[in-house]
């Protein structure tokens, strides 16, 4: 077993991760993905406890149990990355399976002398093994936003090769250094669970990144429903405007996901500032602003160097101290028409014009 200063150090972790978790990750942003990260830390509590419990009755068997409870805990983590991505099937049931199949065999090979520790080591391995969906869940995120998920890639690398190295010893027939192997493990289950909290939590900020799409759904219906009234009226002041950040990729990959995160949220106050209350506005992307409005071509114009000037002055709470520029199409509805699609497409091949061009944010109309 692990010990009196393991167990306290295991229970505390898990305790203080499975608090933390609530009250950061699920509360705030209620979902499939947050509900199961959350579990995974309430289940290293109850190993925790049972761990405690089988250290003060010295009961192997139930030592064996709380052990095999957490270990498909990597399971559990893939599940909920499956479900933050969306996909609709996300294999919940495997870990608990997984869980009882690892706790029968344990209870039925204990006391079998080496064999045991062969079997042990075997089933510690499948475990860590499953990191390797972990790991490919991760991967599958861009580039630029895999650093949030770097602590629990490193943790999972981390598990797999502390598999795997047990598993090698015990087919050595190294068991005298048994111990040693299972506090590691013990050691390493403690450092999983910091680094799966700190990459988890700020995961849990993309629980709000749906919205936009759903959001983008809304705005649709809505400028489709003001442009078929303009038609009728025969408004044709109306123009669409696609704002984008420069550099959005560098600036994701300098700045990371959370500073890129303030930075657009910069971005989409100062479009904000920079336009009249009457614009309606739609951000489909983080770095990204739709304008609807009714206004002259000066006017808007004199709206974008507002902007353009608001950016380019370098903020010094910033996560990067860098002067921040927009490029933007621009499309009129006494040139397209008012059907909304024709319009977004249109401010679109203006920014690709602009962006072959060279041209200055507010130069190009």
């Amino acid at each position: 077993m692990l010990g009196p200063s393991l167990n306290v150090a295991h229970l505390a972790v898990a305790t203080s991760g499975a608090a933390v978790m609530i009250a950061l990750g699920f509360l705030p942003r209620p979902s499939r993905s947050t509900l199961l990260w959350s579990s995974v830390f309430v289940i290293a509590m109850a190993s925790a406890y049972g761990s405690i419990a089988a250290e003060e009755y010295d009961s192997v068997p139930l030592w064996l149990v709380s052990m095999a409870v957490f270990l498909p805990a990597p399971l559990v983590v893939w599940s909920g990355l499956r479900a933050l991505r969306g996909v609709r099937r996300t294999y919940v049931w495997v870990a608990p399976v997984v869980a009882v199949i690892a706790a029968s065999v344990l209870l039925a090979t204990v006391g079998s002398g080496p064999g045991f520790h062969v079997v042990a080591r075997t089933v510690v391995l499948i475990c860590a093994l499953s990191n390797v969906l972990v790991l490919r869940e991760l991967m599958r995120r861009p580039s630029g936003a895999r650093g949030v998920g770097l602590p629990l890639i490193v943790a999972s690398a981390m598990w797999i090769v502390l598999g795997v190295v047990g598993a090698i010893a015990s087919v050595l027939g190294l068991t005298q250094n048994y111990a040693m192997l299972t506090q590691s493990n013990a050691v390493a289950i403690i450092v999983y669970l910091i680094c799966a909290l700190a990459s988890l939590l700020l995961l849990t900020r993309e629980e709000d990144r749906p919205q936009r799409t759903r959001g983008a759904e809304t705005f649709a219906a809505r400028w489709t429903d003001r442009l078929r009234r303009a038609a009728v009226g025969g408004e044709r002041t109306w123009s669409v405007l696609d704002l984008r950040l420069d550099d959005v990729d560098q600036l994701r990959a300098a700045a990371g996901e959370t500073g890129f995160d303030r930075i657009a949220e910069r971005f989409d106050r100062a479009v904000r500032e920079a336009f009249p209350a009457e614009a309606d506005l739609a951000s489909p992307t983080p770095g990204r602003m739709l304008v609807l409005l009714a206004r002259t071509p000066a006017s808007i114009r004199a709206c974008v160097r507002r902007l353009s000037d608001d950016l380019a002055v370098v903020d010094l709470d910033a996560p990067l101290l860098v002067q921040l520029s927009v490029t933007v199409g621009m499309a009129r509805v006494e040139q397209v028409g008012y059907e909304l699609d024709a319009l977004l497409a249109d401010a679109e091949a203006d920014i690709a014009l602009a962006e072959s061009d060279g041209a200055e944010p507010v130069s190009q109309y």
